[in-house]
């Protein structure tokens, strides 16, 4: 026998092994395609996992739709659905990508990645895959191609790029998802993918939220939600088959809520409980009409929108608010407000000083009376000194008072002790002019943005906003709308944030509005038009 012999025999055998395997698993795989549209089965026959009814209208619910969205309470099967789910893709879709992920690492791995592991450590049929790894991030990989890995926020680039001919997105915790995050999965979607969102509803802003409101994400050319296409499903914690079905403690059904537990969350909320935020939110999966540390409220946004008139013209001063973009995908936007009725914005993008003036001068003559004179209230911070400046430019003719700029620097301390800046104070403002009846146009961008915002207190007790970088992060966007609404909202030092300000002063020589004030100089001008 030559030496090329055994090499040859080793191959043949080599190829042997190949082809056996490739027919076990072709065989397998002929037993999981008959569940590609019955997840349900796929988990009582392969799983050993007898889904409840409302957990399995959730998983029959991603076996049909592309998108689906899944509001709920504590305790009612959530993680155990996502890793069924991942696991249900894969076998039942050749070379089929599950991502797993959440707004902590904590989330995906303590609790999505250990919940799989134990499903896949339970199988009755083998799936043909090596053991799970203890790591999210290194994944289950399966002979035919299919991967399922878990990725945490705290890797935003690892979500870049993600492409399969099969591919799931399971976001468990979605409330808190960022929107920026939520952009790259929808991207890596456009070829065609099934999106799961799973959570309580938390938040009252972000992507998840405008889902279950709207059943939509995506934006009209007009600026409106387009038709809905998510499928939209709600499990509160009282339904769980532990309550509703009375089964004793010794004989629930194990992770679901039990008559203990509820009756626990009803005692620590009080008699009133039906109307805690905590109990809708962690109970009932009903989004809260407002955070604890919220700035301003659903209810309070949402009334302030049914009562707009877009053919309002209330008799009071008109003020015009101007947040200038700082980079290059934020917005300039001018926004005129007028007594309690705020019209609708103009919005600019890469425009400099004297375009943005020009488009000012554009809404003074839609919006000027004879005779008036108008507040303009800049944020002039960096690039915004360009717009007060292209603004001043224009006064050749100040002994006219029709209008007169003011430079607003928002990080500066505001004009009492309660606030830790003029920012928090411009912010609050905006709560309470809504409170005394002001009226927002319908716009989804400004509502979001108005939402966003949280404070807290500092040493000192007093309100503060929380960053702007992190209300970036947050939206995937700069709240410009809504900074403009406030600049519109305030009347400097001499009149109170809102609109029931008195008229204007007379310019003293030096071309402000009475005695000088430190930090707000205010400069007539003359008629833009």
């Amino acid at each position: 026998m030559s030496a090329a012999d055994p090499m040859a025999a080793a191959l043949r055998t080599a190829a042997r092994r190949i082809r056996a395997q490739r027919a076990h698993d072709g065989a397998e795989r002929q037993t999981f395609d008959r569940y590609r549209d019955d997840p349900v089965g796929f988990c009582r026959e392969v799983l050993g996992l007898e889904p409840w009814s409302r957990q399995a209208d959730l998983l029959s619910a991603v076996a049909h739709h592309t998108r689906v969205l899944c509001r709920s309470g504590h305790k009612v099967g959530k993680s155990t659905s996502c890793a069924s789910l991942a696991l249900w893709w894969v076998a039942t879709r050749p070379g089929g990508r599950v991502v797993m992920t959440a707004p902590t690492g904590h989330q995906v791995k303590s609790i999505l990645w250990r919940e799989l592991r134990a499903r896949y450590g339970a199988v009755r049929e083998p799936l043909g895959g090596a053991p799970l790894p203890l790591d999210p991030a290194t994944g289950l990989h399966l002979p035919d191609g299919g991967e399922i890995f878990g990725i945490s926020t705290k890797d935003p680039e690892a979500l870049a790029g993600i492409s399969a001919p099969e591919l799931l997105f399971i976001v468990d915790e979605a409330s808190g998802f960022p929107d920026a995050l939520y952009e790259a999965i929808k991207g890596n979607a456009a070829g065609g993918a099934t999106i799961v969102g799973i959570s309580n509803p938390t938040r009252t802003a972000g992507w998840f939220f405008k889902g279950l409101r709207t059943g939509t994400y995506d934006l009209d050319q007009e600026g409106a939600f387009a038709p809905g296409r998510w499928r939209l499903l709600h499990i509160s914690s009282e339904e769980s088959p532990n309550i509703v079905g009375g089964a004793a403690n010794d004989g629930a059904i194990a992770g679901l809520a039990t008559a203990d537990w509820l009756e626990e969350m009803r005692a620590e909320c009080g008699p009133d409980y039906d109307e805690d935020p905590m109990y809708l939110v962690r109970v009932r999966g009903e989004p809260p009409a407002q955070s604890a540390d919220s700035v301003l409220g659903l209810a309070l946004v949402d009334g302030a929108r049914a009562r707009w008139q877009p053919d309002a013209d209330p008799d009071r001063p008109l003020c015009i608010g101007v947040d200038v973009a700082r980079f290059g995908d934020d917005e300039t936007v001018i926004q005129p407000v007028r007594g309690a009725h705020a019209y609708r914005p103009t919005v600019a993008k890469r425009a400099d000083g004297p375009e943005v003036a020009a488009k000012v001068a554009e809404v003074l003559r839609e919006l000027r009376r004879e005779g008036e004179q108008v507040r303009i209230n800049v944020d002039g911070i960096g690039v915004g000194a360009s717009v007060v400046d292209a603004l001043r430019q224009r006064d050749e003719h100040r002994r006219l008072g029709w209008f007169y700029v003011a430079d607003i620097n928002v990080g500066e301390a505001g004009d009492d002790d309660d606030h830790v800046n003029l920012r928090a104070q411009l912010w609050f403002g905006v709560r309470d002019w809504l409170r005394e009846g002001g009226t927002l146009c319908p716009d989804e961008l400004l509502r979001d943005e108005l939402l966003a915002p949280t404070y807290l207190f500092d040493a000192r007790g007093r309100k503060q906003i929380v960053s702007k970088k992190e209300m970036r992060q947050a939206l995937g966007r700069s709240p410009d709308r809504a900074d403009a609404l406030a600049l519109a909202l305030y009347r400097g030092r001499s009149g109170a944030v809102g609109y029931q300000a008195a008229a204007p002063r007379e310019a003293d020589d030096a071309g402000t509005l009475g005695p000088s004030r430190g930090r707000e100089r205010v400069r007539r001008g003359r008629a833009l038009y």
